[in-house]
C-alpha cells in the first residue's frame, strides 16, 4: 500500500488515525492522490474528445438533413415529361431520316461543291483571256469558292457519320495519294 499511496509514509499516526475517522479529510487525501489526478485528466481528456464529436455529429446531421431534403426534390420532379419530349424529338428525327436519303443528300451537297469549283476555274479562265472585268470577276468568285468551300467542309463531316450509318461500314478509307507524291511518312518513325 505504501508503494500505491506513498505520501501514506509521510503522515504521523494522529494523522493517520484522522484520515481513518474523518470521511472528508480521507477523500481530500484521496482526491490529490497521483491516481486521482491521472483519471481526472484522463476524464477531462475523454470529455474534451466526445464533445468534439458531438460538434462533428452535429455538423454531419445538418449536412444529412440538407441532402434528404435534396433528395426529396429530386423524387419529387417527375422525369416522365422529360423523357416524353426525349421520344417525341426521337421519333420526329427518325421521320425525317426516314423522309430524306442522307446517301442522295452527300450526293447532292458534293455536286454543288463540284459546279461551284468549275464555275469558279470557269471564271478564273474568262479573266485571264480578258473576257470579264476583275470587279465582276470578284463579285462572282468569291461566292462561288465560299459556297465551294462550305458543301466540302460539310460534306467532310456528314460522310464518315453516314458510313458508321451503313451495316458493318466504318469510316471510309481515305483516298490514295496524288500520282507523284512521295510516299507517306510511317506514324511510328520507320518506312
Amino acid at each position: 500500500m505504501a508503494r500505491e499511496f506513498p505520501r501514506l509514509l509521510q503522515k504521523s499516526s494522529a494523522e493517520l488515525a484522522e484520515l481513518l475517522t474523518d470521511k472528508e479529510v480521507f477523500a481530500r487525501f484521496l482526491h490529490g492522490t497521483e491516481g486521482a489526478l491521472e483519471a481526472r485528466a484522463f476524464t477531462r481528456e475523454l470529455r474534451l474528445e466526445i464533445e468534439g464529436m458531438c460538434r462533428a455529429n452535429i455538423e454531419k446531421a445538418e449536412e444529412a438533413r440538407d441532402l434528404r431534403s435534396q433528395m426529396s426534390v429530386i423524387r419529387s420532379c417527375d422525369a416522365q415529361p422529360v423523357k416524353d419530349g426525349y421520344e417525341a424529338a426521337r421519333a420526329k428525327a427518325d421521320a425525317l431520316m426516314g423522309k430524306h436519303n442522307l446517301g442522295d443528300a452527300l450526293a447532292r451537297l458534293k455536286e454543288r461543291a463540284r459546279d461551284a469549283e468549275e464555275k469558279a476555274e470557269s471564271l478564273s479562265e474568262d479573266l485571264v483571256a480578258g473576257k470579264i472585268e476583275p470587279k465582276d470577276f470578284l463579285a462572282k468568285y468569291v461566292p462561288l469558292r465560299q459556297t465551294h468551300h462550305e458543301d466540302t467542309v460539310r460534306a467532310e463531316i456528314v460522310e464518315p457519320a453516314l458510313a458508321s450509318r451503313r451495316p458493318g461500314g466504318g469510316p471510309p478509307q481515305p483516298p490514295p495519294p496524288p500520282p507523284g507524291a512521295p510516299p507517306a511518312a510511317s506514324r511510328y518513325g520507320g518506312m
